[in-house]
């Protein structure tokens, strides 16, 4: 049996699972291969989906039925469903959001009309800020609330006081969380 020959049911339960396959795929890869206007669905991309629909096929309902989707078929509505998220439009807090983004690490941009690009750069920029916000920490002094719960915490781990430099850093304090945390055999703390 082919899909075109698969009853309204099953072709949307079929359907729904492409879809969040197609998106999980790109939130995986960060979007790193979406270009603005540019179309990335490939021979192998087709390949990689099928593969991944393949691993999930028994929780989903249409995968009790046998059935087979051409390669040209399957490039075809992965086609139309990258179309129709290109054209989906940015909600206000996704706008606000990147608006906001941009601002703070100092630049200029417009939000790109192509959502899917959009959301490439809005991963971008994360990383960036992510980047900006660890290299602030290196060199941003310690709280006095962060020096007293270091200290104690220490205390309380090693039953020994712990010696801080006065100029000690964000950066540094959360080096001895880390180390607290994996002495008490908690694994890595965030």
């Amino acid at each position: 049996m082919l899909y075109k020959d698969l009853d309204a049911t099953m072709k949307k339960s079929f359907l729904a699972s492409l879809r969040k396959t197609f998106i999980t795929f790109l939130e995986d890869e960060h979007y790193v291969f979406v270009e603005e206007g540019v179309s990335f669905v490939t021979d192998a991309f087709v390949q990689r989906v099928v593969e991944d629909l393949q691993e999930k096929r028994s929780f989903q309902k249409w995968a009790q039925v046998d059935f087979e989707v051409p390669d040209d078929e399957m490039k075809d509505l992965l086609l139309q469903m990258e179309q129709s998220m290109r054209v989906k439009r940015c909600t206000l807090k996704q706008r606000s959001f990147y608006m906001n983004l941009v601002e703070d690490l100092g630049l200029e941009e417009c939000i790109p009309s192509d959502y899917l690009y959009m959301k490439r750069r809005l991963a971008e920029r994360q990383a960036m800020k992510a980047v900006q916000v660890e290299a602030e920490r290196k060199v941003k002094p310690a709280t006095e609330k962060q020096i007293e719960t270091i200290t104690r915490v220490w205390l309380q781990t090693f039953g020994e006081e712990l010696e801080l430099a006065e100029d000690v850093t964000q950066s540094e304090v959360q080096e001895l969380f880390h180390k607290v945390n994996n002495h008490a055999g908690y694994g890595q703390w965030r």
